[in-house]
C-alpha cells in the first residue's frame, strides 16, 4: 500500500480504551497511541503470518500444545475445538 503521508481524521473512540491504550503503550499524545496501535495491528499479521506459514514445518516445536492435542488458531488465539483438557493425575 502506498504511502499517503499524514492526513487529518475525526474518530468517535471510547475514552477509556484511549487512556488504557495510552497508559500501556506509554504514549503522550492521542494520536501517538492511536499510531502505535495501529502500527501493532499490522505488526501482529505479520507475526501470527509467519508463524501459519512455518508451523507444519516441523521448524519450530509447539511446547504449549493442550494436553488433549487440540489446535489453536493464531488469528483469534482460542482453541479451536471446544473439548475440555484431561486431567493430569
Amino acid at each position: 500500500m502506498a504511502s499517503r503521508g499524514v492526513v487529518r481524521k475525526n474518530l468517535r473512540l471510547t475514552q477509556e480504551k484511549m487512556d488504557r491504550a495510552k497508559k500501556i503503550l506509554g504514549t503522550r499524545t492521542e494520536t501517538e497511541t492511536v499510531e502505535q496501535a495501529l502500527d501493532l495491528v499490522a505488526y501482529r499479521k505479520e507475526v501470527v503470518g509467519g508463524i501459519e506459514r512455518i508451523a507444519g514445518t516441523g521448524a519450530i516445536r509447539d511446547i504449549f500444545m493442550p494436553l488433549d492435542g487440540q489446535k489453536w488458531s493464531f488469528t483469534s488465539w482460542t482453541p479451536i475445538s471446544t473439548s475440555k483438557p484431561h486431567a493430569t493425575d
